[in-house]
């Protein structure tokens, strides 16, 4: 490279000071920029600070002691937080019954001193509302620095969670009285990441001195709930943990700290109630991984809520029927019988069949029971006065008018076993068990003073159950009157053959069997203590055994159903061939059937059949028999005996070990899931007839419904007048 002469010298100099001048300007901007950018998070930071901070206010003296007041009164607590004027979505509006007082009496001594307890209520009364409620007043209020709330499922869980949550931070009392939780909460709202970056200032509760942006970090989510670490704050750092049942519980250990508290609410689900191995599984969850959640030095308190399924196994069931390690209170819908329980069977029926030809708001039920209303309440009484529908409906009349109203509503249209069941919380075992239930006793103890084959003068109907076998017939009398719905006045066995008789030759026997029980049954009657004389109104007689045998290698059945013979030449109207289906279905009304409550006839002759046939469902009315045996003695519905004497009827034993062993053969088959015929042997053959017995009530009771709607046929005199 040469010599650079004096102008390009120059010119290079200037150059360089050019680009020194470039790259300090570059500089410069680069630092202005980083300024900029560091003001602006600064001040980002501090506006996030200023909104990430709340203020806590003071509480004035009248404040505190109202605050006093209502911790010390749990009913006035929660009336405050949740009643008219709470501000709520739902909030409560009527006065707690003496049973809803005793439930939040119950939580509150349970969450405050300990121990086990199981409170059945029924469905729609509150007891999960209640339960909430009790949970947030002990969390907020310090007793209590963890609990774990347990649902039957994940998601039941979090509705649990969220209704807390709502309560929170809608409650406008619980924002005046407790602002150190109302006022962060509110603040994060649905964005619960606010709450981990949050900031308070105010004054100290406990000791009314002042703190400025302290943090105050808390957890605000649909499965767990840190209350806010508000300095002063009775409730500071405490827990709430919601989980499943049917999640793994053990283990709740959280930075050292475990449960104090759990409350468990409604943990059966269709799974637990209909397989008795998946309500094991939660059973020993609760005594177990649940037992086992407290501390060393503290007893851990433990409150399950639950309403008793229909069906007899379950989670629910369990405790209630074992108890141990629960202490278990019922609380019933009906607290006490109406006396007229008759007439409410009325209801009943009116009601049913009505819906069933278009009456869908049951108005013609609803006519007589104000008609009849004195009667109908008296002698009852209900836990909860105002739980009752008053809605106005389009012909001015009101919907429901009381509380026992809408029991028997609910009795009309969900079934007997839902009310004694799911609103009173009985202990009822008629389906798949997890231990045994129907005794001996159950049957031998329903003995009564009367008479064999006496009945009452009151006597409004008796009918009949034949079951046929080979070489023999079971049957059974029931009378029903005013008093009594289900008097056993009479029940036999007749032979007709031997232990030789084939089955071609019982096809004869059996018919002329039932002939000479037909004589027997017209010359005699059943006479009451006034000395008159009443007939059975109905007879259901089982076809459902027909025999069969091999005849030159071919497979032979009867030639003519003997039952359908008799019950032709004797007049359907008074003796039905009947069949029990294991597996029953239903088929849809027409001209050709008649709908009952689970059984249907099908009317005339039919592809199978000369005449008309009976057909019902064979678990569900024996699970009736079995169930009106273990009914309380003063019930009016269960099965009454009449006095034992010599013979097959001393002391009713063989009775109940016939009702006994199909009582077991009924529970193997549910536990096995399966509709599969019972064992050939099995010696259960009055149960089949008090079955029988007790549908042929029913059909009764449905074909006078139906005659009492035809009209009268006219003489030709009559119609001659234009009558």
């Amino acid at each position: 490279m040469g010599t650079l002469n004096d102008e390009q010298l120059e010119q290079f100099i200037e150059e360089l000071k050019r680009d020194e001048y470039v790259q300090q300007s570059q500089e410069t901007e680069l630092t202005n920029i980083e300024k900029r950018r560091l003001a602006s998070a600064d001040a980002n930071r501090r506006r996030r600070e200023s909104e990430a901070t709340v203020i806590i206010p003071w509480l004035t003296d009248a404040e505190r002691q109202r605050r006093e007041q209502l911790e010390a009164d749990n009913e006035a607590w929660i009336w405050e937080m949740c009643g008219p004027k709470s501000g709520i979505l739902e909030p409560f509006t009527r006065p707690f019954t003496p049973q809803q007082a005793q439930m939040i009496a119950d939580f509150g001594e349970i969450l405050n001193h300990g121990g086990d307890e199981l409170l059945l209520a029924s469905r729609g009364e509150g007891k999960t509302s209640y339960l909430r409620c009790m949970v947030w007043k002990a969390i907020a209020t310090g007793v209590i620095d963890f609990i774990a709330f347990i649902s039957a499922t994940g998601p039941d869980a979090t509705n649990s969670a969220k209704a807390i949550q709502e309560m929170m931070m809608r409650s406008e009392p619980f924002f005046r009285y407790y602002p150190e939780i109302a006022v962060p909460v509110n603040r994060v709202g649905s964005t619960p990441q606010l709450a981990h970056q949050m900031r308070a200032s105010g004054v100290r509760h406990d000791n009314g001195e002042q703190f400025t942006s302290e943090p105050i970090k808390f957890s605000w989510t649909s499965e767990e709930i840190d209350m806010p670490a508000v300095p002063g704050s009775p409730s500071a750092k405490a827990m709430l943990r919601f989980r499943g049942a049917d999640s793994p519980i053990r283990g709740l250990n959280i930075l050292g700290r475990r449960p104090k508290a759990v409350a468990m609410d409604d943990l059966d689900t269709p799974d637990t109630t209909g397989n008795a191995d998946v309500a094991r599984k939660i059973i020993d969850r609760i005594n177990l991984d649940i037992g086992g959640l407290g501390t060393q030095t503290q007893p851990l308190a433990r409150i399950m809520l639950a309403t008793l399924p229909k069906s007899g196994c379950g989670v629910a069931h369990h405790f209630a029927k074992t108890g141990h390690p629960f202490v278990v209170k019922r609380f019933r819908y009906l607290v006490e019988r109406p006396d007229r329980f008759d007439l409410w069977m009325d209801y009943v029926k009116k009601r049913q069949k009505g819906k069933i030809e278009g009456d869908k708001y049951g108005r013609i039920a609803h006519r007589f029971y104000l008609a009849n209303r004195f009667d109908m309440d008296a002698g009852a009484v209900v836990s909860n006065q105002h739980r009752f529908k008053s809605q106005e409906l389009p012909d001015g009349s009101q919907l429901q008018v009381s509380a026992l109203q809408n029991y028997f509503d609910e009795w009309a249209d969900k079934g007997e076993m839902f009310c004694r069941c799911e609103l009173d919380n009985e202990t009822i075992e008629n389906e798949d068990l997890i231990e045994s239930k129907l005794e001996l006793g159950h049957v031998m103890n329903s003995e009564s003073d009367r008479p064999r084959g006496r009945c009452e003068d009151s006597t409004t109907m008796i009918v009949r159950g034949v079951d046929v076998r080979k070489i023999e017939l079971h049957f059974s009398t029931m009378a029903s009157d005013a008093k009594k719905r289900n008097r056993v006045i009479d029940y036999n066995v007749q032979s007709h053959g031997t232990s030789e008789t084939t089955v071609e030759q019982a096809e004869q026997l059996v018919y002329e069997g039932l002939c000479r029980l037909h004589e027997e049954w017209k010359a005699e009657g059943h006479e009451d203590n006034e000395g008159g004389l009443h007939f059975a109104d109905l007879t259901l007689i089982d076809k459902g055994w027909m025999g069969s045998w091999t005849d030159d290698g071919e497979k032979k059945t009867w030639a003519s159903q003997p039952v359908e013979r008799f019950c032709t030449e004797k007049g359907i109207r008074h003796f039905l061939p009947a069949k029990g289906q294991p597996s029953y279905r239903q088929p849809d009304p027409s001209r050709e059937v008649i709908i009952g409550d689970n059984w249907h006839i099908n009317r005339g002759k039919g592809r199978e059949r000369i005449c008309s046939e009976v057909i019902w469902n064979a678990e569900h009315w024996h699970s009736l028999v079995e169930g009106l045996f273990m009914t309380a003695e003063d019930d009016p519905h269960g099965f009454e005996l009449f006095a034992s004497e010599p013979g097959l009827w001393i002391n009713h034993k063989r009775l109940a070990e016939h009702i006994r062993e199909g009582s077991a053969d009924l529970a193997e088959l549910r536990k096995r899931a399966t509709k599969t015929r019972k064992p050939k042997y099995r010696r259960d053959h009055f149960w089949d007839s008090f079955a029988m017995m007790l549908v042929a009530r029913s059909v009764e009771e449905r074909l006078r419904e139906i005659e009492a709607t035809r009209k009268p046929a006219r003489t030709l005199a009559e119609m001659a007048a234009g009558k």
